[in-house]
């Protein structure tokens, strides 16, 4: 019983973590991505070819 509540656990504080790393990319982001072009995926093919 003792291992389903730690690995129980385990996976709640995975989850958080995750969460919160996701949080501090998009925060991070939001000020240093601001000169970043934004390529729609289907304009992505035309954009490659101008490289």
């Amino acid at each position: 019983m003792d291992k389903k509540i730690q690995i129980e656990e385990v996976i709640e504080k995975i989850s958080i973590k995750t969460r919160q790393y996701a949080k501090r990319q998009t925060t991070w982001g939001r000020g240093n991505m601001l000169d970043w072009i934004k390529i729609h995926p289907n304009s992505l093919n035309k954009f490659l070819k101008k490289i």
